[in-house]
């Protein structure tokens, strides 16, 4: 699916993190099917405390079995993915 690509085209000197509308918009336009109430949560589950904004390398570490992402993926954060999945496939 490379999600990647579509989030790095938003990203900001390559810093791997997008605004949650970014993140929203770049969802759909890749083809991926998810609630408004789906891509909050998704939204929350890997935004960056700091900033608010979504780390992506984190989403796309999860979804696309090809990327690495540079700081290990909280394990939770895979299983809440897999439910969001299982509800939409």
């Amino acid at each position: 699916m490379h999600v990647f690509y579509y989030l790095q085209t938003l990203s900001t000197a390559l810093s791997r993190v997008v605004t949650p509308n970014q993140f929203s918009r770049i969802l759909q336009f890749a083809g991926l099917q998810v609630s408004l109430v789906d891509c909050n949560r998704l939204t929350r589950k890997f935004a960056d405390p700091d900033t608010g904004n979504v780390q992506y390398g984190a989403f796309c570490e999860i979804v696309d079995d090809w990327f690495k992402a540079c700081k290990p993926v909280d394990p939770d954060a895979i299983e809440e993915l897999i439910m969001v999945c299982i509800g939409k496939c």
